[in-house]
């Protein structure tokens, strides 16, 4: 039997561990016109869920637009690749297409060709970065354009623009930039946009602070934690698939070792699927030589763990070893007090570091991605980005 945990690239639909609610909010959003703003730390599955809504309105003949802000180095490039994919998801004939494409984003002054040998589409913008508009104007022209596009549609398709990383397209350009961004979303009534962000602190305030352009521009929809019992189950019925664990007769049993596998990937999604994986192939591995021996257990568990640590020792060595003196001892009070109160009197006095230290410290591991903070029910927790570097710490460090 194939692995059947995946981890390190999007998952599709019918891979999806219980997002069926969160993905039917993208999928309401997509054939409303609406406007979504989902917001979820790293490796929590947020860009599969995107990936996902976006391959169930494309196969009911909708346009969907979906990028990752991250892979394009400046605006002109997701710019132009939006332009880019606006002609080849349009319908009709190649020439009917470019003379569309050129109409509706005339801002753009836009070079369409198209490469017959290529079968692609070929884009040059006749305006960019450096004019007065600026780079966000460029990316205003084409929201504009695709607006024109949407309108110009038949009833029932539907058009949407996904960015994931949002945050990025927004980095270094200042409130102007949102004020720009925002004067031309809130005027469309054809396009549903969908802005997604894992720097969760930056998008929360983006978005709910009264002062700030997105102020109540569309709905939040925060991408959490999956729901234990369930993941607990998709993992046992798994391993029970696979032969590694026992059909009946051990329901207990099977169900404290899928919860120490959680607990030990602090129930992240990716690093769960990334446990889970590693778990398999070990089994895998015993199966051919003592099939007899080829069950889960808890030692094997925990000695996959260390696998993990110790394969990524080169890696997390060297974030170590970039870190200044009282960032590592803000760690070590992360892992010892689980991330809470770490200004307290207390906490401060047994690790030798001053309280403004420590929020300085803490505020610049958040930045950097070695931390996040959860907040809920009034109170600030930090965690580590990869759990994984947690126990690295707490087994290799003093």
């Amino acid at each position: 039997m194939k692995n059947p945990f995946e981890f390190g690239r999007e998952l599709g639909s019918e891979e999806l561990v219980n997002r069926t609610e969160e993905l039917g909010i993208v999928q309401r959003v997509i054939e409303s016109g609406g406007k979504l703003f989902v917001i979820g730390p790293r490796r929590f599955g947020k860009t599969s869920l995107l990936r996902s809504a976006a391959e169930r309105a494309s196969g009911q003949g909708h346009i969907v637009l979906r990028y990752n802000a991250e892979s394009y180095p400046e605006m002109g490039s997701l710019v132009g690749r939006i332009v880019e994919d606006s002609a080849r998801l349009l319908q009709g004939k190649v020439e009917k297409k470019g003379e569309q494409i050129k109409r509706y984003f005339r801002s753009l002054r836009p070079d369409v060709s198209f490469a017959v040998t290529q079968n692609e589409w070929k884009v040059s913008l006749g305006v960019t970065p450096s004019e007065p508009a600026g780079a966000t104007g460029l990316l205003v022209d084409a929201l504009n354009g695709i607006e024109e596009l949407a309108a110009d549609q038949p009833e029932g398709r539907h058009v949407a623009l996904i960015i994931d990383e949002f945050q990025e397209v927004l980095s270094g350009e200042g409130i102007d930039a949102e004020k720009q961004i925002r004067s031309a979303v809130q005027t469309h009534k054809h396009t549903a946009y969908i802005f997604a962000g894992s720097k969760t602190r930056m998008l929360t305030q983006l978005t709910t602070d009264p002062s700030r352009p997105f102020y109540r521009l569309g709905e939040l929809l925060f991408v959490g934690m999956l729901p234990r019992p369930e993941f607990a189950r998709f993992l046992i019925d798994n391993f029970v698939r696979g032969g590694f664990l026992p059909q009946t007769g051990a329901e207990e049993e099977n169900r404290k070792l899928s919860h120490l596998i959680l607990d030990l990937s602090e129930e992240v999604p990716f690093n769960v699927q990334m446990f889970a994986h590693t778990l398999w192939d070990h089994l895998s591995q015993i199966q051919v030589g003592a099939p007899e021996r080829a069950y889960l257990n808890e030692t094997l568990i925990r000695d996959t763990l260390d696998t993990i640590i110790r394969r990524n020792d080169p890696f997390y060595t060297q974030v170590w070893n970039g870190l200044t003196a009282i960032q590592k001892k803000a760690l070590h009070a992360v892992i010892a007090e689980d991330g809470e109160r770490l200004q307290s009197l207390k906490v401060v006095k047994t690790f030798g570091v001053s309280p403004s230290s420590m929020r300085k410290s803490l505020e610049s591991l958040t930045n950097r991605d070695v931390l996040r903070q959860v907040e809920s029910t009034g109170s600030v927790r930090f965690c580590f980005e990869d759990p994984f570097f947690a126990h690295w710490i707490d087994t290799f460090t003093f």
